[in-house]
């Protein structure tokens, strides 16, 4: 069994379908909320809503789908859960990976005494 179980050939890729209900994630813990959803959340401002992020492509790792895949396999048949290609999910990756990268501040370069001076020094006007 591989250690990164994205190098696993049989992670699924999946996302949830709204119209078909919450489907929960088997091996993440119960949160003090309730079920773990994929591609799923409740609201914390009201916990009987559910959010759906349907958009949001989910990595199951092989073991894990192996392990629950009664469950993962109903979900499947039954249009709750949606099967997309690892390329849909590695080109989600790489958006959000760009995005992350975009909103970071720019990177500051360490002051030196004149470097301050010059751009904090109050400005003075010259008579002519």
């Amino acid at each position: 069994m591989p250690n990164d179980p994205l190098a696993d050939p049989d992670t699924h890729f999946v996302s949830s379908n709204p119209d078909a209900g919450p489907v929960t994630r088997f091996s993440v813990p119960n949160s003090p909320g309730g079920s773990v959803y994929i591609g799923a959340e409740r609201d914390p401002a009201n916990p009987k809503v559910v959010v759906f992020h349907a958009e949001r492509i989910v990595a199951i790792p092989g073991d894990e789908f192996r392990r629950f895949a009664r469950e993962y396999g109903r979900a499947i048949r039954d249009g709750g859960l949606v099967v997309h290609k690892r390329e849909a999910w590695e080109a989600q990756s790489r958006q959000e990976q760009e995005q992350k990268q975009s909103q970071r501040p720019p990177e500051r370069k360490p002051e030196t005494h004149a470097t301050h001076a010059a751009t904090h020094a109050p400005e003075r006007k010259q008579e002519s």
